[in-house]
């Protein structure tokens, strides 16, 4: 990249994406297992450096370059199972199982949905949901189910939807809703409202409204609301987007003994193109790690009533205000934050954090791992929301395999999105794919010979009322491009500058009649190759040391400009002694084949220096000395060498 800046503005920042090091750019590929980012290799120009960002002052016209290193980050295989507060023992419940064990019931109307609501109040019978297909309704309406436990929530196969019907769990226990697409829940009503409820797990849904012209603030209400003190939750791998309003924990100001028991868990969500709420917080705990929140327009998490967030690991992307603990009037929140990143508009200086308590923390009921931030949008865009997860009555893969590259992630019948990576040149992949089930077909597998390449393999069952459709992007594997080397060095003499990778150009002084020396030249990447290097004769003389990346197109060339020093070289003593050079006005070196005395005499005889050294290369500081003739005598073994030289 490259600006030239006209004189007249006052700065300009180039500002680098953060991440695990140093990113300028990123381009996240969606429903990929990679993706791709630059990372700031050096400005050059008006300006010079390696900072990962630079502002300058101008009061002239600047050339600014910056040079970038692509970096490939792979997405970490996803971790499905349920984690967070959700999993923890209390008031009855081990953990959270939802209706596990329980009778199975299907459902594929609005009258068949309230009904099975009507008949699941004050009921704590273990018992399966499947949603199943699409049910809407011609204005909104709120299914209650209230006064229970033990109820698991399911859309079948791919998922479930609901359009302008909204599901609200209260005063229940045990509860899990999973694989459920809700949208567009008019106002006052939320598309899930879980309502005094203790151990409940909301994972893989999409929530979403509208947004833009003709929408206002109170269209819609909430996404997902928790409200009344609700405890024991984890919410994780949803997609909520496109809304005003969209997560709201604690419905006021006036509930504090309540709210003050939330402990909810928020990790690997999705929050994109949305105002506000993301979440809001009164009184309680919430614990957000992993999340990746994109263009919001007013904030990310606002802390209120002296509530206590723990937020760690998350991306977020141009929003406006990220992290808030005084948004609103009333007692300020606290904060525990660390190792957020911050791209596009927004910046880490974009936080209003008034109030800060890790300690608050100390005592988390359960153990956790969280992925490194940078991956974390690649990572909820391509596994969060439904389709992931398969539910119900369904058919499945029992094997894919492909002869050659690798699979990411790794084959799970419950997961229907893969990455083939195959190794650069590959003409052709033969997928093997295998069903368990009886009469099922699958069609779509074999031989692939344009890459890259999608291929779509449908499982379809017998009866052909039943099929699952599993996704493989083919592509080849991305060779490195990094041609540095990661040293270079001469067996005599030494190199000016001292060796950097990014300096290309080199000059070498040999010690006085030296014929040749050897360069020794090492790779940065593993795959690289070197040539050039090695034995450099005749002397003086240039050596251009090539560097090919991996991927067999970029190369760089470092040069060096050897020459050989002025001097005296002994003859008939038996020593290899030289100095140079010879005029010499400052220093004088002197090479050595083993340790040695030194003296300094003027033509009277009078000794004015003296100096023991070791074997190698040593120098003299003679800047003292008045112009005119000198003689060194080296003591050296049992020897006297004695050498004139001239001091200009």
């Amino acid at each position: 990249m490259k600006s030239v800046l006209p004189e007249g503005f006052l700065t300009i920042a180039l500002l680098v994406l953060p991440a695990l090091n140093n990113l300028i750019a990123t381009e996240y590929q969606a429903e990929e297992a990679y993706f791709y980012q630059a990372a700031v290799e050096e400005w050059s120009g008006d300006y010079t450096g390696s900072s990962e960002s630079i502002e300058v002052i101008m009061s002239f016209d600047m050339s600014i370059t910056a040079t970038f290193t692509d970096v490939v980050i792979e997405i970490p295989e996803p971790d499905f199972s349920m984690r967070g507060y959700a999993t923890v023992s209390g008031e009855g419940y081990e953990t959270t199982t939802g209706g596990a064990g329980g009778n199975v019931t299907t459902v594929t109307t609005l009258a068949e949905l309230q009904a099975f609501a009507a008949s699941r109040e004050n009921n704590t019978t273990p018992e399966i949901l499947y949603i199943k297909g699409k049910i809407s309704a011609p204005s909104t309406t709120v299914v209650t189910i209230k006064h229970g436990a033990n109820l698991t929530i399911l859309g079948e196969g791919y998922f479930g939807e609901m359009e302008n019907v909204g599901l609200n769990i209260r005063n229940y226990k045990n509860v899990i809703i999973r694989n459920m697409k809700i949208h567009e829940v008019e106002y006052p009503n939320d598309a899930i409202t879980i309502d005094e409820c203790r151990h409940v797990w909301v994972d893989h849904n999409e929530l979403y409204s509208l947004i833009g012209p003709g929408i206002g603030v109170d269209t819609y209400d909430g996404l997902l609301d928790i409200k009344n003190g609700s405890r024991y939750v984890t919410v994780s791998w949803n997609h909520l987007h496109h809304h005003m309003k969209t997560m709201l924990i604690g419905h006021s100001d006036n509930n504090g003994d309540t709210d003050r028991q939330f402990r909810i868990t928020l990790h690997h969500n999705y929050y994109s193109n949305t105002d506000g709420r993301n979440p809001s917080l009164r009184f309680g705990a919430v614990h957000m790690f992993n999340n990746y929140l994109e263009d919001i327009s007013d904030y990310g998490i606002a802390i209120r009533q002296a509530g206590h967030a723990k937020l760690e690991n998350n991306h977020y992307e141009s929003v406006k205000l990220p992290i808030a603990t005084d948004k609103f009037s009333g007692p300020e929140g606290f904060a525990c934050v660390s190792g957020n990143i911050y791209t596009g508009s927004c910046t880490e200086a974009s936080n209003s954090i008034t109030q800060t308590d890790c300690d608050f923390w100390n005592d988390l009921p359960y153990s956790y791992q969280f992925n490194p931030a940078n991956t974390v949008a690649a990572m909820v865009q391509l596994y969060a929301g439904v389709g992931i997860i398969s539910t119900g009555e369904t058919v499945y893969l029992s094997s894919l395999l492909a002869d050659t590259g690798t699979l990411q992630p790794s084959f799970n019948p419950e997961v229907t999105h893969y990455e083939l990576v195959v190794p650069a040149g590959t003409n052709s992949v033969t997928l093997t794919a295998e069903t368990g089930i009886p009469g099922a077909s699958v069609t779509g597998a074999g031989e692939y010979q344009e890459i890259p390449c999608t291929a779509i393999i449908v499982v379809t069952s017998n009866e052909g009322t039943l099929s699952r459709e599993y996704q493989v992007d083919i592509r080849f594997e991305i060779l490195s491009g990094d041609a540095t080397l990661a040293s270079l060095s001469p067996d005599a003499g030494s190199l000016d500058p001292v060796f950097d990778p990014a300096v290309t150009t080199y000059n070498l002084v040999l010690p006085a009649g030296s014929t040749s020396v050897n360069l020794h030249a090492t790779a940065n990447h593993p795959n690289a190759s070197v040539s050039g290097d090695g034995l450099v004769e005749p002397v003086p003389g240039t050596a251009e040391i090539t560097v090919t990346a991996e991927d067999g197109t970029t190369t760089l060339t470092y040069t060096v400009n050897v020459s050989v020093a002025t001097g005296l070289t002994s003859s008939g003593t038996g020593f290899d002694i030289s100095i140079y050079p010879n005029p010499a006005s400052e220093i004088l070196f002197v090479s050595l084949p083993s340790p040695s005395e030194l003296k300094v005499y003027d033509l009277t005889g009078k000794k004015l220096m003296e100096r023991s050294v070791g074997a190698g290369l040593a120098d003299l500081d003679i800047s003292g000395l008045k112009p005119g003739w000198y003689i060194l005598r080296i003591h050296i073994a049992d020897q006297t060498v004695s050498m004139k030289f001239i001091r200009n």
